[in-house]
């Protein structure tokens, strides 16, 4: 039988997850909208495009439905913010190097 400490890490757990879901859908929303916004820079120099294909291949990376685990899943989200926040520092380090 479980718990009430076991309920209430399970439950502090969960809102971890909700917390990183919610980061992991910003983010890519924050990069599509930034790509949106700068292509026709980015489209400018060999650099640019390299780093729209960064944060194209970020905007691509999803979690893997398959993952059961919850510490597992936790990590793959994770992995999938880590990825599309450094597209991001990328795309801004471009456009703070560039500026017209």
């Amino acid at each position: 039988m479980r718990n009430y400490h076991d309920t209430m890490q399970d439950d502090r757990f969960m809102f971890l997850e909700i917390k990183a879901e919610q980061i992991r859908k910003m983010l890519m929303g924050s990069l599509l909208l930034a790509k949106d916004a700068w292509k026709d820079t980015l489209h400018g120099t060999p650099e640019g495009l390299r780093v729209l294909q960064t944060v194209e291949e970020a905007t691509e990376e999803f979690i893997d439905p398959s993952i059961t685990d919850p510490v597992a899943k936790l990590d793959n989200v994770l992995g999938v913010i880590n990825k599309r926040a450094r597209a991001f520092v990328v795309l801004l380090d471009y456009l703070a190097r560039h500026k017209e």
